[in-house]
């Protein structure tokens, strides 16, 4: 319990963001370590609330992507159905004038 709370209670102050996160990885580690997990997605939002306000606007394009990815197909969605029939090799091409073999 005392390790989520100091998760949950982290924040980047003074910090490089390089020792911000691995502060937050280390709290989680621990956590990890008494049997209690800290989801992703409780990463995630330790790491977002814990940066400072000039973070704003950064904070805000992973939260527009965000909501674009949820509103967007996943690639599975678009890769789940096979391709068209393509064309067999004996089609008219468009090249032909209809008279034989290509003459006008």
């Amino acid at each position: 319990m005392h390790y989520r709370s100091l998760l949950n209670n982290f924040k980047k102050n003074d910090l490089s963001m390089s020792a911000y996160l691995v502060g937050i990885k280390h709290l989680c580690d621990s956590l990890a370590s008494c049997n209690q997990h800290a989801s992703l997605a409780e990463q995630q939002s330790v790491i977002v609330n814990g940066l400072p306000p000039e973070f704003d606007h950064i904070i805000q394009i992973f939260a527009n992507l965000a909501m674009t990815n949820r509103s967007t197909p996943s690639l599975p969605a678009y890769t789940s159905h096979p391709p068209p029939q393509s064309f067999s090799s004996n089609q008219a091409t468009g090249f032909s004038c209809g008279r034989g073999r290509g003459r006008a």
